[in-house]
């Protein structure tokens, strides 16, 4: 048998070998791709979820936190109402009980500053309330003018904190949107 007999079946067993290697390794790498997209998928659907469950936690604890400060500014302007009033309300009862802990995790970085400025703003107005009703007691002259700056930081964090949790929880929504 001469070498130019046998070439043409060696040459096209070869090429066909060639060409199933070249399939396998085209399906294979087409496998991988769609393992690769698929999985890549799933992480993004992971995410979603993730993120609709922090919203809906965050949304929970905003409204928590909003009752909060209008519970605690209701207060505060029940005290201003009636600085010099009989009718005031007990100091250690009436303050509604604090929010933070681990439902802080949960607010963003601008709501923790203005919280803390809120408790800050509260803080001085009950400081200066005290000072007024131990001045009604020795009849010294109330500083209203003071009392009434300290009512009204109060009343512009409130609306800052108000205002940024609209901003936050609107802005999710409108991304969130198809």
């Amino acid at each position: 048998m001469a070498v130019n007999d046998w070439l043409p079946t060696v040459g096209g067993t070869i090429l066909g070998l060639a060409g199933v290697y070249v399939t396998l390794k085209s399906g294979k790498r087409q496998q991988e791709t769609a393992v690769a997209v698929a999985r890549m998928q799933a992480e993004h659907q992971a995410q979603v979820v993730r993120e609709e469950r922090g919203q809906r936690r965050r949304e929970t604890v905003y409204k928590e936190l909003s009752q909060w400060v209008i519970d605690t500014h209701g207060y505060v302007r029940k005290l201003h109402e009636e600085p010099a009033g009989k009718k005031r309300p007990d100091l250690p009862d009436a303050l509604p009980p604090s929010v933070g802990g681990s439902e802080a995790l949960w607010w963003s970085h601008e709501i923790g500053v203005l919280y803390q400025e809120f408790r800050r703003a509260v803080n001085e107005f009950l400081s200066r309330f005290r000072s007024a009703r131990s001045a009604e007691v020795g009849e010294e002259k109330l500083d209203l003018n003071a009392l009434n700056a300290e009512f009204e930081a109060c009343t512009k964090v409130l609306r800052q904190i108000l205002d940024r949790m609209r901003i936050e929880l609107g802005a999710h929504r409108h991304h969130s949107r198809p």
